[in-house]
C-alpha cells in the first residue's frame, strides 16, 4: 500500500505538514508496505505495518512524536518503544518512557500474611533506605526496595571502602608522650587533649569510610500509558529462608512476584521476576552510583560498571570495583548505552556480582575483571531453580540449628510495622515478635559474616552513603563486640572466623604502632585503639576523650 500524505509527512519530518492532515480519525491508521532489503547475498523480503506515530519514530523525528502523542496517538503498542530501540533513537527512547513508566497512582493490599511466622512483611513499599529488606551473604549486601514502578536495590560489596593501604600510626607521636604524662599527673586535663590529638593521634585523624556500591534501578511499566493501580500488595523477608519477595497485581489483572537472594555458595545476588500472563514483563535496568564509574554493556545481556572507591583525607581512593548484573530472560532485550530495556518477557532473572582489587589490607592489585568473570561464569552453570536450591541448603544448615518458641498471639497475623507499635503498648501480650527479633538478629549476622568475608561493620554489610555515621567501620569500645556477642549461643560459631582474622591482621599491624607511640620494642608486641577498619588501622584516632584508650586488643581477645 502507498503511504497516506500523513505517513510521508511524519517520515520526513514535516511537522507543519502532519498538523494539515491530521485527524482524530486517521492519526492511528495502520498501512502495510512491502520492505526489501540486502542483507549479505539475500534479499529480505518483508511486511511492515506503520502508523504515522511508527514512522516519525523510525525517521528520529521527536517533535512530530511529541505532537502525535500529545493528540492522542497510540503510544503503549510494543512495536512503538521497540522500533525506537530497534534504530537507536535515544532522544525518543526517553521521552516514550517517561511516559510509559507511570507513577502508580494508588496502592492496596488485601493478602494473607506470610505461611512463615519467621517473617517480616509489609503492606507498602519502602519509602527510605532503613525500610528497605537486607540481604547479604557475607561478600555481598542487598537493600530491597520493593517499589512501584521502580524497584530500587542498593548494593554493597564488604571490600569497597575508600582510600588505599594506609599506616596511621603517627611517626612523631612518641616524642610527646612524656608531656602528656606530666600533663596527666598534673591533672591539666584540657592540655593532655589538647596535645593528644594535635601531636599523638594518628595520620590522618579519622579513617577510612566504608562505602555503597551504588543502586541497581528495575523499572517496570505495561503496555497502557494509563496511570497504574496497584492491589494485593505485600513485601516480605523469609527468615526461614533469606529470601526477599515482592507480590502485586497490576490493573490489568497481572500478577507479579519478585523474589530475591544471595546466595554464599555461588556468592552473587539473584533476582527473579515472574508474571502470571504471557510477555508480560517490560521494564528499563539502570544503575547510579556516587562512586567514579564507567557504565557498558555486552552483547550476552550483560550490564558492566567499572568504579573505583572514593579518596579519603590524603588516602587516594584506589580499591577498583567491578560489577556485573547478568540478565536472563525469553523476551526482547535491547542495549542502549548505560541501561537495558526488556520488552515481552514471561520472566527475567537477574544475576549480580560484585569483584574488588581487595586482596588484604596491604595488597589491593587483585583482578577485579577476571574474578568478576569467573563467579558469573559459575553462576551461569545453574538456572534459576539451582541457584535457589544452593542458596536453601547453605543457609538452612546455619539458620535451623536454633529454634524459640515464645509463644504466640493473634498480633502475628498483621504486617511487622503494626506489630512494633502494638508491642511498644504492652509487650507481654505479643512475645512472638520478640522470637522473630532474636531470630532476626541471627539472620543478620549469617548475611554479613562468613567465612572469607570481611567482619559485619557498624552497619552489618549494608550501607548506602560515602561518608556513613561513624564511616560504618569496626568500633572496638564495643561495638564489633556486641556484633558477635550473639554467634556463640546462638550456634553460628562459623560466623567469628572474619573477626578471628581481622585480629590476626591488627595484631601484625598493630606493632608498629606500640613501637611509635609507645615506645615498645618487644617482639611481636602490639595495640589498638578504639577503631579500626579496611586497612586495619590501630593508632588513636577522632578524638582524645574516647581515642586515648590503648586497651582494645584486650577487649577482643578476651
Amino acid at each position: 500500500m502507498i503511504l497516506s500524505e500523513l505517513h510521508l509527512s511524519c517520515c520526513n519530518g514535516d511537522l507543519d505538514k502532519v498538523k494539515e492532515y491530521i485527524n482524530k480519525d486517521n492519526i492511528n491508521e495502520i498501512v502495510t508496505i512491502l520492505n526489501e532489503t540486502e542483507d549479505d547475498q539475500w534479499t529480505l523480503i518483508q511486511y511492515e505495518e506503520l502508523t504515522p506515530l511508527i514512522c516519525a519514530v523510525q525517521n528520529n523525528h521527536l517533535c512530530i512524536v511529541k505532537f502525535l502523542v500529545e493528540q492522542g496517538a497510540d503510544i503503549y503498542l510494543l512495536k512503538t518503544i521497540r522500533t525506537a530501540c530497534q534504530y537507536k533513537h535515544l532522544s525518543i527512547i526517553n521521552y516514550l518512557l517517561d511516559i510509559l513508566i507511570v507513577k502508580c497512582n494508588l496502592i492496596s493490599s488485601k493478602t494473607s500474611p506470610p505461611s512463615s511466622s519467621l517473617s517480616l512483611w509489609y503492606e507498602k513499599d519502602a519509602s527510605e533506605w532503613l525500610e528497605a529488606l537486607p540481604i547479604g551473604n557475607g561478600y555481598m549486601g542487598g537493600m530491597i526496595f520493593g517499589g512501584y514502578p521502580r524497584e530500587t536495590i542498593q548494593l554493597n560489596s564488604d571490600t569497597l571502602w575508600a582510600g588505599c593501604p594506609h599506616d596511621y600510626s603517627n611517626k612523631d607521636a612518641l616524642n610527646y608522650l612524656p608531656q602528656i604524662r606530666q600533663l596527666i599527673q598534673d591533672n591539666k586535663w584540657n592540655d593532655a587533649q589538647t596535645m593528644l590529638t594535635q601531636n599523638f593521634f594518628g595520620k590522618p585523624i579519622g579513617q577510612a569510610p566504608y562505602q555503597t556500591v551504588g543502586d541497581l534501578f528495575i523499572d517496570f511499566f505495561q503496555e497502557s500509558s494509563s496511570s497504574t493501580s496497584i492491589d494485593q500488595y505485600q513485601r516480605e523477608l523469609n527468615l526461614e529462608k533469606a529470601i526477599a519477595t515482592t507480590t502485586y497485581s497490576t490493573s490489568d489483572g497481572v500478577h507479579f512476584r519478585r523474589t530475591c537472594f544471595a546466595s554464599y555458595p555461588d556468592n552473587c545476588i539473584v533476582y527473579n521476576v515472574q508474571a502470571s500472563s504471557p510477555n508480560s514483563i517490560n521494564s528499563v535496568i539502570s544503575f547510579s552510583s556516587p562512586q567514579k564509574t564507567k557504565i557498558s554493556a555486552d552483547k550476552s545481556n550483560t550490564l558492566i560498571v567499572d568504579g573505583v572507591g572514593g579518596d579519603f583525607e590524603t588516602m587516594i581512593g584506589s580499591i577498583r570495583f567491578r560489577l556485573l548484573i547478568n540478565i536472563e530472560l525469553d523476551g526482547e532485550c535491547y542495549l542502549l548505552n548505560d541501561r537495558l530495556i526488556i520488552l515481552a518477557s514471561n520472566f527475567l532473572t537477574l544475576r549480580i556480582v560484585i569483584a574488588t582489587s581487595y586482596i588484604n589490607y596491604a595488597n589491593i592489585n587483585g583482578d577485579e575483571i577476571k574474578l568478576s568473570e569467573n563467579i558469573l561464569k559459575n553462576c551461569l552453570l545453574f538456572n534459576y531453580d539451582q541457584l535457589l536450591q544452593r542458596h536453601l541448603i547453605d543457609y538452612q544448615l546455619l539458620f535451623n540449628r536454633v529454634h524459640l518458641n515464645l509463644g504466640e498471639s493473634e498480633a502475628m497475623l498483621k504486617p511487622t510495622d503494626q506489630r512494633i507499635q502494638l508491642f511498644s503498648q504492652n509487650p507481654n501480650l505479643y512475645p512472638q515478635l520478640l522470637t522473630l527479633y532474636f531470630q532476626f538478629g541471627r539472620y543478620l549476622l549469617i548475611s554479613s559474616s562468613r567465612p572469607g568475608s570481611q567482619p559485619a561493620t557498624l552497619q552489618g554489610i549494608w550501607n548506602d552513603s560515602m561518608t556513613p555515621p561513624w564511616q560504618s567501620k569496626y568500633t572496638i569500645n564495643i561495638n564489633i563486640e556486641m556484633n558477635y556477642w550473639i554467634a556463640g549461643p546462638a550456634n553460628l560459631l562459623e560466623c567469628y572466623q572474619p573477626l578471628f582474622n581481622l585480629i590476626e591482621d591488627i595484631s601484625h599491624t598493630g606493632q608498629t604502632t606500640a613501637k611509635l607511640h609507645y615506645g615498645i620494642k618487644r617482639e611481636g608486641s602490639w595495640v589498638c585503639h578504639h577503631n579500626t577498619d579496611i586497612w586495619r588501622g590501630t593508632a588513636p584516632v577522632d578524638d582524645a576523650i574516647y581515642g586515648t584508650w590503648p586497651t582494645g586488643g584486650i577487649w577482643l581477645c578476651k
